[in-house]
């Protein structure tokens, strides 16, 4: 992985949500996983526009967030407001960062945040403990606030606050094991709009099979219980890149040959509730990337080696 690459991955926040969906709203009394699929559905006709605060480490962060939606599909994006102006953008099922020169970067981390979630692989992983804890005011909308507890200690919990008759997640706290607050998403400000246009309709890519990482010349020897392979892209560069979601959560792994960016990288970044891992092994370079905490980072990184020959 680039040091480039590295620098717009932890800019990034990774748990936001800008998914919404045209089904009927939840009855009162619906259960968590009711709202979770509420909130992960895909036609995603609304547009919107507003401006979202990423509180992290101790700073704040304000973004303008939107999407539009036209002949040719959505485009999202978000825009940073104070520091360094990011750009990040959505579209034709793609993921670009630019910086304040205009630089752009392909990133692969993980789907647009919550854009791939999927409760019912939440539910059937069974990681999660999923509740409802009654309703609360963003933006000055109604939303309903959906936690999802994990149980064990490889994942953050989730604090969830979703707008009934749209599916929006307005806001999202990350909690660590202990309960402590990690980051926090909120929208202060948002307009929505039913989409003038359909998005155009994308056949859906085949899951990839349980072999895939072996496909792929690598696999992860230890993964947190309910994470399942969704991803394996080799870039022409020679690195490739294994990403895993539990339906919450994303963790990226990327190898690439050692020698291409002189001295590699070595031990943990921490950016709010990102955390990455670096080592050198066989040859190449390692760096695991995910929202979820340090100590499972590291783990799944030391873990990582060539896949066993196919026979």
């Amino acid at each position: 992985m680039t040091l480039r690459l590295l620098a717009f991955v932890l800019a990034l926040p990774i748990s936001a949500s800008v998914a919404a969906q045209t089904t009927p709203a939840p009855a009162p009394g619906a259960s968590a996983q009711e709202w979770m699929t509420r909130m992960a559905g895909v036609s995603r006709r609304f547009e919107y526009q507003g401006v979202m605060v990423y509180a992290h480490d101790g700073r704040i962060d304000t973004m303008r967030v939107s999407r539009r939606i036209g002949p040719d599909g959505t485009r999202d994006e978000m825009v940073s407001l104070n520091g360094d102006r990011r750009v990040l953008v959505r579209e034709d099922g793609r993921l670009t960062c630019s910086d304040r020169d205009g630089a752009k970067v392909e990133v692969a981390v993980g789907e647009f945040p919550l854009l791939g979630l999927d409760p019912t692989q939440i539910g059937a992983a069974g990681q999660y403990r999923l509740t409802v804890q009654g309703r609360d005011r963003v933006a000055g909308l109604d939303s309903a606030v959906v936690v999802a507890k994990p149980v064990d200690q490889s994942r953050y919990g989730y604090r969830l606050w979703v707008e009934p008759a749209s599916g929006m997640l307005l806001g999202s706290n990350l909690e660590d094991p202990d309960g402590g607050l990690v980051q926090q998403l909120m929208f202060t400000d948002i307009a929505m709009t039913k989409g003038s246009a359909l998005p155009k309709l994308v056949p859906p890519r085949p899951p990839p099979s349980a072999e895939g990482s072996i496909a792929a010349g690598w696999r992860a020897g230890w993964l947190p219980a309910g994470f399942k392979l969704i991803g394996t892209p080799i870039r022409p560069t020679g690195q490739t890149h294994l990403l895993y979601s539990d339906g919450l959560a994303y963790i990226s792994v990327y190898i690439e040959p050692l020698g291409q960016e002189g001295r590699p990288m070595e031990g943990t970044v921490r950016r709010g509730a990102v955390n990455v891992y670096a080592q050198p092994s066989h040859d190449n370079q390692v760096v695991v990337i995910g929202d979820v905490p340090a100590a499972t980072v590291e783990r799944i990184a030391r873990g990582v080696q060539p896949a066993p020959p196919s026979h």
